[in-house]
């Protein structure tokens, strides 16, 4: 676009831009003196002050806010210059205060922060109001004006404000009313009225306090005259709810009998509970909830007092001796209330956190009979599982002791740990809170080699399962089958079995896997209880089994895609996320097909005007290089139609935005009734900037749809993205990893935001991988994403393994999802652009085969003028995956169950 510059009247106040207003003007002056088109001089390379630019398009006022920004964004982190600052000011002023839609409002924005960030809380105040008399009620503008307010001091502005937002906003107000509470109160505090201190004692007994809450409970402990205990009381509670326990531990010390009542909230206990584990203070803990609970204590414990609320103690209370070598006896005695139970289990947590675990877990099983609700129960039975399987692993040392050679010993632990899991099984409520043991348990046995042992875990465990974990336990029993790692002994009497092939309950033959595989079994709605494990082991026999187990994947509903898609690999079928991906070519373009289905392509297919003032500014954004302030209109387009959001999507991928152009596809493709799936796809796995893929990936011996899942799954083509760990750009490199890849390609200059630089260096990077593992796709996938030390360590003790079996050894969750989202995005990829089919897709993946040449794609149908009536699912649009980098090694621990 092209820039001049005129000069103009010197910056006014912002309070004086009415041209009638200005020192010297007349009504009929203008103040800006534009030139005409033979007059403009040649733009300097440098904006002085007094200078504005001539626009061309558009040429209103809405320009100088699109001026002001990429003013702003190409100072980048260094910030405007004083002098272009109050130049961005200006046109910023001028820009809300004539130009209409989008423009204007997002110039007030603008305009409120640099005047805020300067400490021009007047002005800034001023602006917000305007702005909110312009454009209507806004949550966020409302909290910038009452935030600007207290900081002025101007307290009565502040609580009247509160009034007038929950009027203008009332379902807003109700949906954040702990919010619009706090910004009352704290108004009113400023003013030194402490009416609403009537309101303390009913918050303070709010079962799940938010952070609003936790705000309130500080400022009710700082009104005068609050009695002390009510004070102490809202200070715990604020600090447990910010988990700052040391804090709330020394705010509850003098009021420690105010929780011992019969009618304390269960909460309090909780936070309690917490708070003693928390801060390490586990035999405070114990001595506080065995009194509690009636249980003598066998010595005294002092407990230090606090007579300022002001400043917590900064040192725990000093621990005595070990005291107890049994664990209380848990009976409805002492557990007659719900309150009475949450303490002991609470009781149980100190025993876990002071390192006596036996006591500990026979606390925990106790209370399962004894709890309230069936979350309640099952809490307990978690920590008492969690301890046990724990406990079972480390009594090797133990079982040598007793006599026991390593090969009986290790099936007596084995025959312990499946006991275990069977007998909390027959007890729990709801299985998904038990999964993450399941799971660590049974990747503890892939590790040790234990292949039987993780088809036992199958049997005994499937049928009282989430489908969730049914997935893996289901595709790695039938693949360590299918290996000959594991043999195949399950006994057709079994329930199992009658559950696996439900089609053959009645054969015994040879043939009965074969049979049930050949044959399309019904969707199983089997109830049947889980039969021991050596039943289900044993004679008589049913050779080849894995495909059932292949089969069951398939059949069950809601197992993860992931092993769906595998099972229909190994059974030679293709994957069901496939089935309604279309088949387009290479050579497909989107923006073509887009327009040649709508009635006017060069302008937005809608009639209402403020929508089409939200697409003019989306384009004008896209004009100026603008792309972010671009896609943060996409948030607001549920209004539109689907052919206006694919108008708008052609536009960002004209302009190379494939990011808001595949948020844009991810939202035609989920609305009812489905249209145009096929332009949805090729939005949802575009095929971005062709040319620099096609260069890069070839030299380097990258499978081009594999690159594309890649960056699609790091980035989902957003090329300034920034990770929580700092990772940049479309491949999201670490500046360190960048560097160190730049110099080997003698990169001495490049920019992580530019696409080609951003993908020379991620592809670059991922083709080191690929060979330092031998070209196996999978295992560089993995190194790429947690590093190549740890992918290599983990080659070396599992390396033997097929890829799709040791993806599910990885310790850490991260590499194993991220592999699962490049699988899957790979696979659209193949089929949609390169005529590659699912199994040599996964075979060259995780099979270590060489991929096929494509194949010349024929295309099922005109993309320009017809689409199949499916759109993708859910489980089809994988999310971006975290950044590849290479994290400190961390301890594996189980997620926790939700305590009481």
């Amino acid at each position: 676009m092209l820039l001049a510059f005129v000069v103009c009247a010197a910056p006014f106040p912002l309070a004086a831009l009415d041209p009638e207003s200005l020192p010297g003007s007349s009504p009929g002056s203008s103040v800006l003196q534009v030139p005409q088109a033979s007059e403009t001089p040649e733009a300097p390379s440098q904006l002085p002050p007094q200078m504005l630019p001539i626009l061309t398009e558009p040429a209103d006022p809405s320009g100088f806010f699109f001026a002001a920004e990429q003013m702003r964004m190409q100072a980048g982190d260094a910030g405007l210059a004083a002098e272009q600052t109050r130049l961005a000011e200006f046109m910023y002023s001028l820009a809300f205060r004539f130009a209409k839609g989008p423009a204007a409002l997002e110039a007030g924005r603008s305009l409120f922060l640099l005047l805020s960030t300067q400490g021009r809380l007047a002005e800034a105040a001023s602006t917000a109001r305007e702005w909110l008399q312009s454009f209507g009620p806004d949550w966020t503008m409302y909290r910038n004006l009452y935030d600007t307010l207290m900081a002025q001091g101007s307290f009565p502005d502040a609580f009247a404000l509160v009034s007038e937002l929950s009027k203008a906003m009332p379902s807003t107000a109700k949906s954040r009313s702990t919010e619009l509470s706090w910004m009352e109160y704290n108004a009113r505090f400023g003013m030194q009225d402490y009416s609403w201190a009537a309101n303390g004692p009913p918050f303070i007994k709010t079962r799940t306090p938010d952070s609003y809450i936790a705000k309130i409970y500080r400022l009710y402990a700082a009104v005068p005259n609050v009695p002390q205990n009510q004070a102490a009381l809202a200070l715990f509670r604020a600090a447990a709810t910010e988990r700052n326990y040391a804090d709330a531990i020394a705010y509850a010390r003098p009021i420690l009998p105010t929780f011992s009542g019969s009618d304390t909230p269960r909460a309090w206990i909780s936070e309690l509970g917490k708070s003693f584990y928390g801060a390490g203070l586990y035999r405070e803990g114990i001595d506080f909830f065995l009194a509690a609970l009636g249980f003598a204590l066998p010595a005294p414990s002092p407990a230090p007092s606090q007579s300022s609320l002001e400043a917590p103690l900064s040192a725990p209370v000093p621990e005595r001796a070990p005291f107890m070598n049994s664990a209380p006896i848990i009976d409805r005695a002492h557990v007659s209330t719900e309150l009475s139970w949450v303490m002991a289990f609470y009781l149980a947590r100190m025993y876990q956190g002071l390192g006596e675990n036996q006591t500990a877990a026979s606390v925990f099983i106790d209370l399962v009979p004894f709890a309230f609700s069936g979350e309640d129960s099952d809490s307990a039975l978690w920590y008492w599982l969690d301890i046990t399987m724990n406990s079972i692993a480390a009594t090797d040392s133990a079982l040598g002791d007793l006599g026991q050679d390593d090969a009986n010993g290790i099936q007596a632990k084995r025959s312990l740990e499946l006991s275990a899991l069977s007998q909390a099984a027959a007890l729990w409520k709801s299985p998904s809170y038990f999964e993450d043991i399941v799971a660590n348990y049974m990747r503890r046995l892939l590790r040790e080699g234990a292949w039987n042992d993780v088809v036992r875990l199958c049997v005994l465990m499937s049928q009282k399962l989430t489908a969730s974990m049914k997935g893996p336990l289901l595709y790695l029993s039938g693949r360590l089958i299918e290996t000959g790692r594991a043999s195949a002994d399950l006994s057709t009497e079994s329930d199992f079995w009658k559950w696996l092939a439900p089609t053959n309950q009645n054969q015994s033959s040879p043939n009965a896997a074969t049979n049930a595989v050949s044959q399309s079994p019904p969707d199983s709605g089997s109830n049947s209880q889980i039969s021991s494990a050596s039943s289900a082991l044993s004679a008589p026999l049913a050779p080849n089994t894995s495909p059932l187990f292949f089969q069951a994947l398939l059949r069950e509903n809601g197992i993860e895609e992931h092993y769906r898609t595998l099972a229909a690999w190994r059974l030679g079928r293709e994957p069901p996320i496939l089935a309604d991906t279309p088949v387009l070519d290479k050579n497909f373009d989107i923006v073509s097909a887009i327009t040649s289905q709508l009635p006017q392509s060069d302008a937005p297919p809608v009639s209402d005007e403020k929508l089409k003032e939200v697409l003019d500014f989306i384009t004008q954004s896209l004009d100026y290089g603008l792309e972010a302030l671009a896609a943060k209109q996409v948030a607001v387009l549920s209004p539109f139609s689907t052919d206006s959001l694919l108008w708008l999507a052609a536009k960002f991928t004209e302009h190379e935005q494939y990011y808001p152009a595949l948020r844009i596809g991810l939202e035609a493709a989920t609305r009812k009734p489905a249209a145009k799936s096929e332009l949805a796809y090729a939005l949802l796995y575009p095929r971005a900037w062709p040319e620099h893929f096609a260069e890069l990936t070839a030299p380097r011996n990258i499978a081009e749809p594999l690159a594309y899942a890649i960056v699609r799954s790091e980035s989902m083509f957003n090329q300034r993205a920034v990770s929580r760990s700092g990772a940049m750009g479309l491949s999201q490199l670490l500046p360190g990893t960048a560097a160190e890849t730049a110099r080997g390609l003698k990169m001495s200059q490049y920019a992580l935001f530019d696409p080609k630089d951003n993908l020379t260096i991620g592809l670059t990077y991922y083709g080191y991988m690929l060979q330092r593992f031998d070209g196996r796709p999978a295992r560089a996938i993995a190194a790429y994403n947690a590093g190549p030390s740890r992918m290599a360590q983990w080659a070396r003790d599992w390396g033997n393994l097929e890829d799709d079996i040791l993806i599910e050894l990885y310790p850490v969750a991260e590499p194993r999802q991220y592999t699962k989202n490049i699988i899957a995005a790979a696979l659209n990829y193949g089929k949609m652009y390169y005529g590659i089919s699912s199994k040599d897709m996964l075979d060259f993946m995780l099979a270590g085969k060489t991929l096929p040449q494509p194949a010349s794609v024929q295309p099922a149908q005109n993309a320009a003028t017809s689409a199949p009536a499916s759109v993708p699912t859910a489980q089809s649009v994988s999310e971006p995956a975290p950044a590849p980098a290479a994290p400190a090694p961390s301890t594996s621990q189980p997620t926790l169950a939700p305590a009481p």
